[in-house]
């Protein structure tokens, strides 16, 4: 028990020493803003900002709509199959379709949880 809580310890400790301990980014799918380099990729800020865009319009659209289920499995498949042909090819996708599924994912998962 106590190897594995040592294990842990390490594991945490080195992912809160890399340079990226939230997304696994390469440095050409991060988006640059003027000479400052985001911490996240591509798809993960635009997850980031669709779920932030969508916690905001919650109370706006309180009890009026929610995505259907379809909808959410189609940002999911969207997202997944992008990041798999980004994985496999990566000259075969560029950083605005990185974002804009992420954005299409953490919305309608907001949208749909909340």
């Amino acid at each position: 028990m106590a190897t594995r809580l040592l294990r842990v310890k390490q594991v945490a400790s080195t992912a809160l020493r890399s340079r990226r301990p939230l997304c696994n980014a390469r440095p050409h799918t991060a988006i640059r803003i003027l000479n400052w380099e985001l911490p996240l990729c591509a798809r993960c800020c635009g997850v980031v900002g669709g779920s932030i865009t969508a916690a905001t319009l919650t109370p706006v659209l309180a009890g009026t709509w929610q995505p259907p289920l379809s909808l959410v499995a189609v940002a999911c498949f969207a997202c997944a199959s992008d990041g798999i042909i980004s994985y496999r090819r990566p000259e075969a996708t560029n950083n605005f379709v990185r974002f804009v599924t992420g954005y299409a994912l953490g919305s309608s998962l907001t949208l749909w949880i909340g």
